[in-house]
């Protein structure tokens, strides 16, 4: 990561692209159904369910958010 000049990006350019991502992981996890939801795959060499992963998702927006705060406002 010490290539990834984090340093360089706007606040507007992340913005774009925090909507952008979360939009389509809202969309994403909107379009499941019942039977899809309850589906395990292997994360990370752990099983995990795709509800599970809508969870780890969430709280892993709140963990930009808070780094969007201590950063950038």
């Amino acid at each position: 990561m010490t290539n990834a000049n984090f340093d360089d990006r706007t606040l507007a350019g992340l913005c774009d692209e925090f909507e952008a991502v979360r939009r389509s992981s809202v969309l994403l996890f909107a379009s499941f159904d019942s039977e899809e939801w309850l589906r395990r795959g292997t994360a990370n060499n752990t099983v995990t369910s795709v509800r599970a992963l809508a969870w780890i998702t969430a709280g892993h927006e709140l963990h930009h958010m808070e780094l969007l705060r201590t950063r950038y406002l």
